[in-house]
């Protein structure tokens, strides 16, 4: 992602941080630049032009202000075209998922001003690389607000602020906690800075950060704070054969468990290939199902294995403790109504516990993209039901209903399993 910019002098606009900010743009997404669109009336159209011609203050404002919830917040887009202010960009979008920064493109279609932006890209980028490119367009933007004499503006002062918090590793990791949850760190009510600070006493890195950006915020009050960390307490003051995954350890610690290959890889590529390596460890066959929590733990040795209370927005806590590894399941009244819902949570914690980087403490709630999570469920998918299996039984004449109920997982897993299986086995061949 690479951002150019021609100024305009003398723009007539209103405002003095948007008339000096007058500018011919291009954004560069790999190679492709997406602000190259057909302009004019909607019934005819059509001008070319190869660049958008924006006030660069708005768009340098929205990047700055959502600095920590672009770089903290988990499954959650940055739409610039939200912040266009009545000026015609292309659907860019933005998402970190822990590991890389993906920014896509789509097109798009103005009815005013009239305007279609018709390229579509996607780009990969490092986490550095892409604070590297903000951070220059908006340092870009305050450089033209000095050189045209308007030396105060909101987005000065906000981006001072942030530079600021950027050089304090422990500020950094507390305001990239606030973005998870969707704040704004500068302006937090104490009892979610509270809760931010005693969640971070648990969890750490993208663990704390995949955590924060689970949880059901919707009239969050400090109570429902206190319930979610008095449940990781409660669990770890359960009986540790409750929770004991003695093979999990061993699967952990074995040498010659799949890394990570030559070169930059989607978590779900180490998850599917993780997920095999497993089935082979534990010397289960094409045939072997676990089909349901009891089976699996039974089979990773732990045949007084239970789950934990219930909780919103947490499915299992892992919990590494020395050379311990141990699972609670916040299964309840789920692991009876919904089984399948049970044992893939479960497997999903398996896969957390074998295939992510050790930490003290992670969560498996229901994020999607995020680095862990996505990591999780593709092991729980290729893991209970792989994938070959389900092409075979497909073959017998078998329905995707009955393919779920022999592994015990949902019909949507086995429907995913289906349209992923090219990655799958690009993922996994030698």
């Amino acid at each position: 992602m690479r951002f150019s910019l021609e100024w305009h002098d003398d723009a007539p606009n209103a405002s003095a941080e948007e008339r000096a900010t007058i500018a011919d743009v291009q954004v560069f997404v790999g190679e492709v630049n997406v602000c190259e669109h057909f302009s004019g009336q909607a019934s005819g159209l059509r001008r070319p032009s190869g660049e958008a011609t924006v006030s660069a203050y708005p768009i340098a404002e929205a990047l700055a202000f959502e600095w920590w919830r672009l770089f903290g917040r988990r499954d959650d887009d940055f739409q610039l075209f939200k912040h266009r202010c009545g000026y015609a960009l292309p659907d860019l979008r933005m998402k970190y998922d822990g590991e890389r920064f993906a920014v896509t493109c789509r097109a798009k279609e103005y009815a005013n001003p009239p305007a279609l932006f018709y390229r579509s890209a996607r780009e990969l980028l490092s986490k550095d690389l892409a604070e590297s490119e903000i951070g220059g367009l908006v340092g870009q933007v305050l450089e033209r607000l000095q050189a045209s004499r308007v030396s105060q503006s909101a987005l000065r002062l906000r981006w001072e602020r942030v530079r600021t918090s950027i050089e304090d590793a422990d500020e950094r990791a507390f305001c990239e906690a606030a973005g998870a949850m969707g704040l704004d760190p500068y302006a937090l009510s104490d009892q979610a800075a509270d809760f931010i600070e005693q969640a971070g006493a648990l969890l750490e890195g993208e663990a704390l950060l995949e955590f924060l950006s689970g949880l059901p915020l919707t009239g969050e009050t400090a109570s429902r704070f206190n319930d979610l960390l008095n449940w990781m307490g409660g669990c770890e003051a359960r009986p540790r054969y409750k929770s004991r995954l003695p093979l999990v350890e061993d699967m952990r610690q074995n040498s010659s468990r799949p890394s990570e290959r030559a070169g930059p890889e989607p978590p779900w590529a180490r998850g599917y290939r993780c997920a095999r390596w497993v089935r082979v460890a534990l010397n289960a066959g094409p045939g072997e199902r676990f089909r349901s929590v009891s089976t699996l733990a039974r089979r990773l040795d732990a045949p007084n294995f239970s789950s934990a209370a219930p909780i919103s927005g947490i499915r299992a806590l892992v919990r590494f403790d020395q050379d311990d590894v141990r699972v609670h399941l916040g299964g309840g009244h789920q692991a009876r109504h919904r089984p399948e819902s049970a044992l893939f949570a479960f497997g999903r914690a398996v896969g957390d516990a074998i295939g992510n980087p050790l930490v003290a403490r992670s969560v498996v709630n229901d994020l999607h993209d995020a680095s862990r999570q996505a990591l999780g469920r593709a092991f729980a998918a290729e893991f209970l039901a792989p994938v070959e299996e389900i092409l075979s039984m497909r073959e017998d004449g078998k329905d995707t209903a009955s393919i779920a109920a022999e592994f015990g997982v949902s019909e949507e897993v086995v429907e995913r399993q289906l349209q992923n299986r090219h990655r799958i086995e690009e993922a996994c061949a030698a």
